[in-house]
């Protein structure tokens, strides 16, 4: 089954663009490939939103290890769970800039709760009209994200890996 987890934080000030590209994007496709997770990182001056798609265990594990990193602050997941299909299954890691700032200020300011798998499938107790709204704008604004991402790759065809 395969899963993704989206996340927005903070990136510290004193990275450059090109300490991303060369130290997080080029290392996260060596090491996304060994265990088949694909994905794409978004940033501007001073955010970074990013993709993880792949078996649970290993985006998890992928994770984990981003959560501790130094280079960004402030870790708030926007979703995570299961998904039928891979939205970027040609990149292992792919990166972009700016492209689609609004939708992601939109995603962060309205919905940097996560919603977590067992609120998808909805509780007995807590399903109403109110959170399924909700989650269906939640949903609308994270596939918007990825359509503007991946309308920004075809435009970088070199950047297939």
């Amino acid at each position: 089954m395969l899963y993704e987890i989206v996340y927005w934080s903070r990136r510290t000030q004193t990275l450059t663009d090109g300490d991303i590209v060369s130290g997080i994007v080029f290392p996260a496709r060596r090491r996304n490939r060994d265990c088949d997770v694909t994905g794409c990182l978004w940033f501007d001056e001073s955010r970074f939103v990013q993709v993880l798609e792949g078996r649970r265990e290993d985006v998890e594990l992928i994770f984990g290890a981003i959560r501790r990193d130094v280079r960004h602050r402030d870790v708030h997941v926007i979703a995570q769970g299961p998904i039928e299909r891979r939205a970027f299954s040609k990149w292992n890691m792919t990166w972009l800039q700016h492209d689609g700032a609004p939708v992601i200020d939109e995603l962060i300011t309205r919905y940097s709760k996560p919603i977590a798998a067992e609120e998808r499938a909805g509780s007995q107790h807590a399903a109403t009209s109110d959170r399924a709204s909700a989650e269906s704008g939640h949903r609308w604004l994270l596939e918007k994200m990825k359509q503007i991402f991946l309308g920004g790759l075809r435009q970088r065809p070199e950047d297939a890996m």
